[in-house]
């Protein structure tokens, strides 16, 4: 069966905590705590400004978000295969915050100041929604783990 694989099953559980984390960001957006939404970030690597608002845009940075989460999805379950499941929040929630400060902030940061400015609040958002995912990579692996061999 496709989910009895592990690389297949950390590709879901790094989909489903991408989708909490876009959750997390998007319920930020409409509140107006920031004036962007992760896909348009995502983008600002490889497309100009004036493109990361259009639909296509948005679309690339999906691809890029989508296939990101999918694979630290994949490698937290292989992290969680060498060091255990003990302290699992805490691992999840690190694993948050490592994804944040070294892909996000300084991989993606620099392009993102040039293209769209983030505030304070905005890059709480980041901070929060990244904190959602590691918990949610936990929440997940934690349910793949109680079903696993």
């Amino acid at each position: 069966m496709l989910l009895q694989d592990r690389v297949m099953r950390g590709v879901v559980v790094g989909l489903l905590a991408d989708a909490v984390k876009l959750t997390a960001n998007y319920l930020a957006f409409r509140a107006g705590l920031t004036q962007v939404i992760f896909w348009q970030l995502t983008s600002t690597y490889i497309l100009p400004a004036e493109e990361i608002v259009q639909p296509l845009g948005i679309l690339v940075g999906a691809l890029v978000d989508i296939t990101v989460s999918a694979s630290l999805g994949v490698l937290f379950l292989y992290v969680l295969k060498y060091t255990g499941s003990e302290y699992l929040w805490l691992k999840g929630l690190g694993y948050g915050m490592l994804t944040w400060a070294g892909l996000f902030a300084t991989l993606l940061g620099p392009h993102i100041e040039k293209k769209v400015p983030q505030d304070a609040a905005g890059i709480l958002v980041t901070i929060v929604a990244h904190a959602c995912f590691g918990l949610a990579l936990a929440w997940f692996s934690k349910l793949y783990l109680e079903r696993a061999d």
